[in-house]
């Protein structure tokens, strides 16, 4: 979604901006998310892969103070992934809003290495939206998800886990065993 520069009221950062409802294409974040899965050198853990199935509610308040524009927003989602501890898949949600501060770009303006997420540029008097908010959804997304318990004793949603669990003690290799009685010094 683009809005032009002339259509955000010029009221400063009080956001009593107009305010803006639209969804992300479901289909082009599913794809984009798993890219880097395809990326992956084969010395590297690839990603876990996610699927958004519902659409991504996205609501933004822009305004502006002459050809600053202040841009706030907040998308809210549903994906799946494998449980990083049993492989189950599970379902959680993914809410985030975010307050950025865009400059133009322009010829006469320089362009500045900022690191900073909360800052950016737009171009030809518009602001994508949807561009914005998609680019923060790729850094909210985490990396590593795990059923809810946090002792990975508790998560027994596989049957790996549950045989894992049920063997109890492990048999002893016999080479070792001597090492049963050694005492250690504190």
């Amino acid at each position: 979604m683009k809005v032009r520069l002339m259509d955000i009221p010029n009221t400063g950062e009080s956001f009593e901006g107009r305010d803006f409802n639209f969804e992300l294409d479901v289909e082009s974040i599913n794809t984009r998310v798993n890219l880097t899965r395809e990326n992956v050198d084969s010395q590297s853990v690839p990603p876990p892969p996610y699927v958004f199935a519902s659409p991504i509610d996205c609501a933004v308040n822009l305004s502006r103070e002459g050809s600053t524009v202040f841009f706030k927003g907040e998308c809210k989602a549903k994906y799946s992934t494998p449980c990083s501890r049993c492989s189950e898949d599970l379902e959680r949600p993914l809410l985030f809003s975010m307050e950025q501060v865009l400059k133009p770009e322009g010829r006469d303006s320089r362009r500045e290495k900022v690191d900073d997420v909360s800052f950016g540029y737009y171009e030809d008097k518009e602001i994508d939206c949807a561009s914005i908010l998609e680019e923060r959804l790729m850094l909210e997304v985490p990396y590593v998800v795990h059923c809810e318990p946090e002792d990975p004793g508790d998560c027994l949603n596989s049957d790996v886990v549950k045989k894992y669990m049920d063997k109890g003690e492990k048999e002893v290799d016999e080479r070792f065993a001597v090492l049963k009685n050694l005492k250690l010094l504190q």
